[in-house]
């Protein structure tokens, strides 16, 4: 049984002027400044000309075992890096379960908004809210938290499928093959039940000498066409590659269908090799992310994953899976890469085995652990993976405690060290 702590739609964040508030900053240099409203809703940190950091701090009393959902808000011309929050647990003994930053930030004009449904660990009696601001000059003024007594996080489990396929790279190989093998792949992960199916990186169309333009307009826009057929009857996502043809232009492009059979996003391959320069591609721009009906998404395409920064990108725009589509196998290289921006990938390969017992299609989760992978044979990697819930380390960052490794990439990135 739940205590009296608190009834469901009470605030249980007292007013800033309340003895649960305390300040914090730095035991050497200037000090930082904090001053409270009259009314107690608001509260403000400046730190000096010199690097600070300040922070204001509660602690509230909340029920082991509950779930409870989190609102702040912060105006300041500082960004989430600088102005941020942590939510610190505690059990009976003063140890730290759980020390990590709220989950969902985001910038609405003036202000930073802050979102997250904390879940509480059975032994935590109490937690502490830090309000932070940091850097030179900064200034925050932050506003009364919410924290109400909420329902449980539903689950939100998805299941992925990464399309192994054999390049033949046969001169001749026909269409109607080549066809067959993508639609027969689309059923088997449709049998399964798959949320989400990505397919390799040009392997429809590539690797038989023909043109660019050819495989643009006679080739990958048809499988296209069929691939959407494939989604409607089985009622999911297919992330497709191919060739892009965009006036004189031609891109190395990740197509998204969605569960309707349209085409709602995509992303043209930004890092592309100097073979693909020479046969005549362009690089394209940007890192954008898709929002899906079970989350959101980002897409990265074979070279793109050798420079880690293009999945930090997509973890800081809030992709939960980044989708690879690669015609090579980076071997270990995908499990950095995941740990390196803390969300699951799906990647599909070509058919050929490394020295490690794996085949390069294979879905990671946020920890580098491989969760699913094929051999040798043509096959599916198939997971189900849970995006409600979080993901956690030990001493990250935030101490001796557990805490969300997307969210510590997410927030601890220092932007002003790469200026």
């Amino acid at each position: 049984m739940k205590s009296e702590t608190a009834k469901k739609c009470d605030n249980i964040v007292p007013l800033f002027t309340d003895s649960a508030w305390r300040t914090y900053d730095l035991p050497y240099g200037e000090k930082a400044r904090f001053t409270v409203a009259e009314d107690g809703q608001r509260a403000t940190i400046k730190t000096t000309s010199d690097y600070g950091l300040g922070k204001w701090i509660c602690t509230v009393q909340v029920d082991g075992g509950a779930f409870y959902d989190f609102s702040a808000a912060c105006k300041t011309e500082l960004d989430e890096c600088d102005a941020f929050l942590i939510i610190t647990q505690y059990d009976a003994h003063g140890r730290m379960p759980i020390r990590e930053h709220v989950k969902d930030t985001v910038r609405d004009g003036e202000y930073l908004r802050f979102f997250d449904k904390l879940d509480i660990t059975e032994k935590t009696v109490r937690i502490d809210i830090e309000l932070w601001a940091k850097g030179k000059g900064a200034f925050a003024v932050w506003e009364r938290p919410t924290l109400v007594l909420s329902e449980p996080l539903p689950e939100n489990k998805v299941k992925i499928a990464a399309v192994q396929m054999k390049w033949d790279g046969e001169i001749g190989a026909t269409e109607e093959s080549r066809k067959h093998e993508y639609l027969k792949l689309a059923d088997e992960a449709g049998a399964k039940g798959a949320d989400l199916i990505v397919f390799g990186e040009g392997l429809y169309s590539g690797g038989i000498g023909l043109s660019l333009p050819v495989r643009a307009r006679e080739r990958d826009e048809k499988m296209l066409g069929f691939l959407s057929e494939k989604a409607i009857e089985h009622n999911m996502y297919i992330v497709f590659n191919g060739v892009e043809e965009d006036g004189d232009h031609y891109y190395n492009t990740s197509f998204i269908i969605d569960r309707k059979g349209r085409t709602v996003g995509k992303y043209r391959k930004t890092h592309i090799t100097v073979v693909e320069y020479e046969e005549g591609y362009t690089p394209g721009e940007g890192f954008p992310v898709f929002d899906l009906d079970f989350g959101r998404i980002g897409i990265l395409i074979c070279y793109d994953q050798f420079f880690p920064e293009t999945a930090k990108a997509l973890a800081r725009k809030g992709a939960e899976i980044i989708c690879i589509s690669t015609a090579g196998d980076d071997s270990h290289a995908c499990m950095s890469l995941a740990m390196d921006s803390g969300v699951y990938l799906a990647v599909a390969g070509m058919n050929k085995e490394n020295n490690f017992g794996w085949g390069p299609t294979r879905v990671v989760d946020p920890l580098g652990n491989l969760i699913s992978h094929t051999d040798k044979n043509l096959t599916l990697a198939f997971a189900e993976v849970d995006l409600n819930k979080k993901v956690r380390r030990f001493w990250m960052s935030t101490g001796s405690a557990q805490s969300t490794v997307h969210d510590d990439y997410r927030y601890e990135v220092n932007p002003h060290s790469f200026m």
